[in-house]
């Protein structure tokens, strides 16, 4: 009888134990897998149930916590796209499977231009990039035989000429593991128009001075031919 009611009261304060530590167990094993919404519930007797409620207490503070984060991680990543959306120059990521990841504003009208169609919201490689330089650009860097490249492109919107834009591609690399690539296009069209002017000035000044220099140049040829001239006047001419 003795050893019956030992083995009795044995298994019962086992049982008292275990259900307690087996909550908080399951507890932080949610904690884990960062559901800190679902609190222990009250367990045990003396200490375990003080170490139930603390546990509780680390659970809201790591809630709280994660919060504040993702609140912050939401503020940052919108303050990027703000900044990124509203860049002048064309940006455009893409994974090495030819799906774009991310296209900005500017980007998107560059590109719905010069296909003249409405930008799809998901597309590919292929049906973003109508322009053959660019279609080169992005398949040489899809299969890894360059890392880099750059080139100049015109885009225009049916007869109308948009500009001219220089274009750059890299490799994108994140933790030494390379993810993806990434294309820029920048309006280069005033600095264009800028060289064809001073081009143009060059050559109309060249133009405008070629048949005067060329008289000068006969007569002084004419004059050093005269021997009758002293030797100062002769290193004048």
């Amino acid at each position: 009888l003795l050893a019956g009611i030992a083995l009795f009261a044995t298994y019962m304060i086992t049982r008292k134990l275990a259900e307690p530590l087996q909550a908080l167990i399951a507890g932080a094993q949610r904690a884990s897998r960062h559901e800190f919404g679902h609190a222990v519930p009250p367990v045990g007797w003396g200490e375990l149930n003080v170490l139930s409620k603390a546990f509780n207490d680390l659970m809201k503070d790591l809630q709280r916590y994660e919060e504040m984060q993702v609140d912050r991680i939401l503020a940052e990543k919108a303050k990027v796209e703000a900044l990124v959306s509203n860049i002048p120059d064309g940006i455009v990521l893409a994974s090495f499977d030819g799906k774009i990841l991310y296209m900005n504003a500017s980007a998107r009208s560059l590109l719905a231009a010069h296909s003249n169609e409405t930008m799809p919201p998901k597309m590919s490689v292929r049906e973003a990039f109508r322009n053959p330089t660019l279609q080169e650009m992005s398949q040489q860097l899809l299969k890894g035989r360059k890392k880099t490249d750059t080139a100049e492109i015109e885009i225009t919107s049916g007869e109308n000429r948009r500009g001219v834009f220089f274009v750059r591609g890299v490799t994108v690399t994140q933790e030494k593991k390379e993810v993806g690539i990434l294309i820029l296009m920048r309006d280069v069209t005033a600095e264009r128009e800028l060289d064809k002017m001073k081009e143009e000035f060059f050559h109309s000044i060249v133009h405008d001075i070629r048949g005067p220099l060329g008289t000068i140049d006969g007569f002084v040829q004419i004059m050093r031919e005269r021997k009758a001239l002293p030797e100062k006047e002769m290193m004048y001419i």
